[in-house]
């Protein structure tokens, strides 16, 4: 998997920003599309979808798709390998807070890790300015305590 060029994190090169400091990823080369066009031309596209897979560690599902854009003539940006339609739908999921179900439709359609997955859906969530809850063991901990103590007074 590519790293962040800024903070070396690993970072799935369909989402469009580093998870960990979030600078920009980089999209794939021109030589890299030249190859991938090239390969196109002689009728192997098979072969361009695993050149574009092991250039970008991209996952097999998000390598096609970004080859069919190329292909179409398209830019293959996270926009064109997301397509339009699931990226629509992980706004919506995300506009009426549900991260969870996002990070499910994204594993599934990508065929990605759900590390991976979250981090897409997180970066997707940051470049529309849409937050995220991020409660972790520490949320999970407080609600606990808060409901033993909303319990504790009321059986007083």
């Amino acid at each position: 998997m590519p790293k962040c060029r800024f903070c070396d994190h690993d970072v799935h090169p369909s989402i469009g920003q580093c998870p960990q400091c979030g600078a920009p990823v980089d999209k794939p080369s021109a030589d890299l599309e030249q190859r991938v066009r090239v390969l196109l031309d002689q009728g192997q596209k098979i072969e361009a979808v695993k050149v574009y897979k092991d250039q970008t560690g991209a996952s097999l599902a998000a390598a096609k798709e970004a080859v069919e854009a190329i292909q179409a003539g398209a830019d293959p940006s996270v926009t064109s390998v997301l397509g339009g339609d699931l990226e629509a739908e992980l706004l919506r999921l995300l506009g009426r807070g549900d991260k969870l179900e996002a990070v499910k439709l994204y594993k599934d359609r990508m065929g990605v890790a759900l590390i991976e997955a979250k981090q897409a859906v997180e970066s997707l969530a940051a470049s529309h300015g849409l937050v995220t809850q991020r409660a972790g063991c520490l949320g999970v901990v407080l609600a606990v305590l808060l409901a033993a103590a909303v319990l504790g007074t009321a059986i007083c």
